[in-house]
């Protein structure tokens, strides 16, 4: 057997070409088997853990991303590390994180099955209360992360998943980090530009950018397109910033006042006015849906959606690398650092209330 294996990247965003990595075949316990998605400056593969007789994903993060960033490469390894202490039903273990030749990895749980940008993709309503309990799945998971202090800063469809069962599980910690470990610092900007808050793209995460996040999720759901996009980072910056919410398409699609109002005070420009936590939220959807997280015909109903919808040929192990293409993330829009950094040298354009 090889003493290791060769690793190729797509190199998007600006990278022309990313040179292969070679890495070793076993990464402590978990020997690699094959690749299973992939984005611009990542890749997943399939692994199995002998130790434990397991099956695993380990997503491999391309050093070229962060090798001049040692405060990407720390809030990477911080923001793993304690979403591995995080254990909750609706939540993709974390098992590992660590890097070998200054390449970042994280060893997380396999799980079969798809993403909930994949439904989406088929374009196809979801009823009201399922996706109200859609939304309350994944603001509990998110309620469970943030007790822990550990902010996501990449929630979005492509991250949720759902197994063979329908479980919904929220997935792919790459990019979270702990909250109070930056001793007020100002951290690197990491997200992905359709559900970023406008803070963040200047490096200012918190809980409300991730409620913001769930927010433009909840929104994307009802109406199957985003509220907002942009081709460059700073185009998406300048729309979260100034453009308000299009109400047309909740409107359009029969969404009442009081849903409307939840998603307008999640999406709201300025994260002071935004709920205050996931659990203020998740009662705000309970007071417009009794027993909601009780019923069990809805959660069957829910579960049957999904698995009606699913796509027709689900990839193994699904998150945010896919083998179609996404939205890039961050680290796949490298080449446009430019903008950030003109954005941080001039003072904000003017918020719009």
């Amino acid at each position: 057997m090889s003493d290791s294996v060769t690793v190729t990247f797509d190199g998007q965003g600006g990278m022309d070409s990313l040179p292969p990595i070679a890495v070793p075949a076993r990464l402590g316990h978990v020997r690699l088997l094959h690749e299973i998605g992939r984005g611009g400056m990542s890749v997943v593969w399939k692994g199995i853990d002998e130790f434990l007789n397991r099956n695993v994903a380990i997503k491999l993060l391309h050093h070229s991303a962060i090798r001049a960033e040692t405060e990407i490469r720390r809030q990477f390894l911080e923001g793993a590390r304690a979403a591995a202490a995080v254990k909750h039903p609706y939540i993709v273990s974390v098992f590992h994180a660590d890097e070998i030749d200054g390449m970042m990895y994280i060893v997380m749980e396999y799980v079969e099955g798809f993403t909930l940008a994949e439904v989406l993709q088929r374009n196809l309503r979801i009823e009201h209360r399922p996706a109200a309990l859609m939304i309350a799945r994944m603001i509990q998971a998110l309620s469970v992360i943030h007790e822990a202090q550990v902010i996501h800063r990449d929630l979005k469809p492509s991250n949720v998943l759902f197994n063979r069962k329908g479980d919904l599980l929220v997935s792919d910690f790459g990019l979270s980090y702990q909250k109070g470990r930056l001793n007020g610092e100002t951290h690197t900007t990491s997200g992905t530009p359709p559900y970023m808050a406008p803070e963040t793209f200047t490096g200012d995460s918190s809980f409300q950018s991730d409620i913001y996040a769930v927010g433009i999720i909840y929104y994307e759901l009802l109406t199957q397109q985003r509220p907002f996009t942009g081709r460059s980072i700073l185009e998406y910056h300048l729309k979260h910033l100034n453009d308000p919410l299009p109400m047309e398409p909740l409107l359009q699609a029969g969404i009442g006042e009081d849903v409307r109002e939840i998603i307008q005070r999640a999406i709201h420009k300025k994260k002071m006015f935004r709920y205050k936590s996931a659990t203020h939220i998740l009662q705000a959807i309970e007071g417009l849906y009794p027993d909601l997280l009780n019923d069990v015909h809805l959660d069957n109903a829910l579960k049957h959606y999904v698995l009606d919808y699913r796509p027709k040929t689900p990839d193994s192990h699904q998150s945010d690398l896919t083998k179609t293409p996404q939205t890039p993330t961050y680290f796949d829009v490298l080449s446009q650092r430019a903008d950030q950094k003109r954005l941080q040298k001039r003072p904000p354009p003017t918020e719009k209330k």
